[in-house]
């Protein structure tokens, strides 16, 4: 089994990031904003322009004029994407194990593989383990927002079903208690 990834955010997620912690703002805000450097390695100022515009044309934040300067600002729907954002970033720090375990069942049919591959990509982003194509397990606990992230991938898609049980024991669990807890193992 593959160890653990870290979630590492695009230039326009960092973002949104900036933006949900100062609730609006020009770009200038944005540099040094201590998110932009930390997350996005010096990326050049142009390429950050570029992630805004692309981020204004898909309604996910907006701009108006004040002070003869531009002064952009999340839409309602950036703010949803910031929110499940924050909470990519609570499920990949270290937590302390509750001895329960978090499984993730999920049926998404073939139509809708894209959004269904996407959402394999985040949970492995995440920190969860695949033990099926359609199950997945994590030893912590789920961040109250995680179901507006279950959301953003089914909301759109009719007829689909997610389920996230929350169970004691599993046998056995040996190479899944290795994976979360290798020094452990």
């Amino acid at each position: 089994m593959k160890g653990k990834l870290f979630y590492k955010p695009t230039i326009g997620e960092t973002l949104l990031l900036i933006l949900e912690n100062i609730a609006e703002g020009t770009l200038k805000h944005c540099f040094p904003h201590p998110y932009y450097h930390m997350f996005c390695g010096h990326t050049l100022e142009q390429s950050f322009r570029n992630a805004v515009q692309r981020a204004h044309k898909k309604h996910i934040i907006k701009r108006h004029y004040s002070g003869g300067e531009i002064v952009y600002s999340l839409t309602p729907e950036g703010m949803v994407k910031a929110r499940i954002l924050k909470m990519k970033f609570e499920m990949t720090k270290k937590r302390r194990w509750d001895k329960k375990w978090r499984i993730i069942l999920f049926d998404i049919c073939e139509t809708s593989r894209r959004k269904r591959w996407l959402l394999r990509q985040e949970l492995t982003a995440m920190g969860f383990l695949m033990l099926q194509k359609s199950v997945w397990i994590t030893p912590y606990q789920l961040p109250p927002t995680f179901s507006e992230f279950i959301k953003e991938f089914v909301d759109d898609i009719p007829n689909e079903d997610i389920r996230i049980l929350e169970v004691n024991t599993i046998n056995p669990s040996e190479d899944i208690c290795h994976f979360f807890f290798p020094k452990h193992g």
